[in-house]
């Protein structure tokens, strides 16, 4: 049975908890404690793995008991209940927290984020690797897009497009500003998929008090001895893959958000490669360099390496940070496919062939590349029109070799 930790000095406010939350009683183990202290003692005897808090309290206070947590039981999920109505303060708290939701929140709303955070765990069935991934607050993004971006909000000039045409090119900045765009403290619980809409959320000033005046993102320093290929060819293989998988998603028809899911989940599906190359660049060089020895199943490699493949440690933050289902989704199956359960055009239809028709282009310099999963695409009735997508990345690739 999963342990649901409950964390207030408001004692109403745990009632209130426990009366929204009986009908869970029979499948979760809740404990309700007054304050920080004595949450610390409770994770110092037992594992917890949701931890809910509010994060103004007296002594031991949300940040002080988060970074504690962080430290001692970094495989437990965290989600922070605010009052917080100011977005920066939001954004420093997200580098301790998974979720946000405001006080008071529907029960509806917390039991939806709790059992998203326990569904996300069964991903990674390993501690070790969650407790890893626990630490993760924020991820480093290129420099030259963060200097880019910055400059362009310092800027009376700046409007919602250009701003969202330089943070999508990003990783990791698109994969904070819609954690922070998806949270339902200050957006409701509609999710969104497109940079654009989550600028529409903040708002200009918002975001430039973000970016400007917070730690929201921060500098790629790669560390001595980190292949090359990181840091350049990641960020455009990455890129590329986006692009064309939005096209796949246009091509054939897809409307609504679909289009900006297929992007947003062709950006980040090899986000776990970032994680491997933050977490321990030694491991990395020495799977990129087995890689390009000729060593083919390079995920079974990250396996033996890292406890975790790149697919399912970059799912799993994702899916811990609200990223839309279909995302998630897409990045875990992106080179398996067969393996999910559902047939028909999506996201990870699109960024599953993206990703092996822009990876063997011999300009791309990228090492871990995708097979065409013939049976998928055949199975999902779209293995026709594979011709069709790759002259699709024709224009895709000739604009790469201009990309700085």
């Amino acid at each position: 049975m999963k342990t649901i930790l409950f964390v207030d000095d408001d004692t109403n406010i745990l009632s209130g908890f426990k009366r929204a939350l009986r009908k869970k009683r029979n499948a979760w183990s809740m404990l309700f404690v007054e304050g920080g202290e004595q949450a610390l003692k409770v994770i110092g005897e037992r594992h917890v793995d949701v931890l809910v808090t509010d994060m103004q309290m007296p002594n031991v206070t949300g940040s002080e008991l988060l970074e504690r947590v962080i430290n001692t039981s970094p495989s437990t999920a965290r989600i922070v209940v605010t009052g917080y109505a100011d977005l920066a303060r939001l954004a420093k708290a997200s580098e301790l927290a998974h979720r946000f939701l405001s006080k008071p929140c529907l029960s509806e709303q917390l039991i939806e984020a709790i059992e998203e955070l326990l569904f996300s765990q069964k991903v990674i069935d390993s501690a070790r690797v969650r407790g890893l991934m626990g630490h993760i607050g924020k991820l480093p993004s290129l420099p030259n897009v963060y200097h880019e971006v910055s400059a362009a909000i310092d800027s009376d000039l700046a409007d919602v497009d250009s701003i969202s045409s330089i943070i999508q090119k990003d990783v990791a900045m698109t994969a904070k500003v819609l954690q922070l765009a998806n949270s339902p403290v200050f957006f409701g619980s509609g999710k969104v998929s497109s940079i654009q809409q989550a600028i529409t959320r903040f708002g200009m000033a918002q975001l430039k008090q973000l970016v400007l005046q917070s730690s929201l993102f921060q500098c790629f320093e790669p560390a001595e001895g980190t292949p090359d290929f990181i840091e350049g060819s990641f960020w455009k293989y990455s890129l590329a893959v986006a692009e064309l998988a939005k096209q796949i998603s246009l091509a054939e028809g897809q409307g609504e958000d679909r289009p900006d899911q297929a992007y947003i989940a062709g950006l980040m599906h090899e986000l776990g490669y970032l994680i491997f190359v933050n977490h321990d660049p030694g491991l990395f060089t020495e799977l990129s360099d087995r890689t390009m020895a000729g060593e083919r199943d390079f995920v079974k490699m990250e396996h033996s390496l890292f406890d975790v493949g790149h697919n399912e440690a970059g799912a799993y933050l994702l899916g811990l940070w609200n990223i839309p289902a279909r995302v998630v989704e897409a990045v875990y199956y992106h080179h398996n496919p067969i393996d999910s359960d559902y047939r028909g055009m999506n996201a990870l239809t699109a960024v599953h062939a993206a990703t092996a028709i822009i990876c063997c282009h011999d300009d791309m310099n990228w090492p871990f590349c995708t097979q065409l999963d013939m049976q998928y695409l055949s199975e999902t009735g779209v293995v026709d029109r594979i011709d069709v997508w790759r002259e699709l990345a024709v224009p895709i690739m000739e604009r790469f070799q201009q990309w700085p």
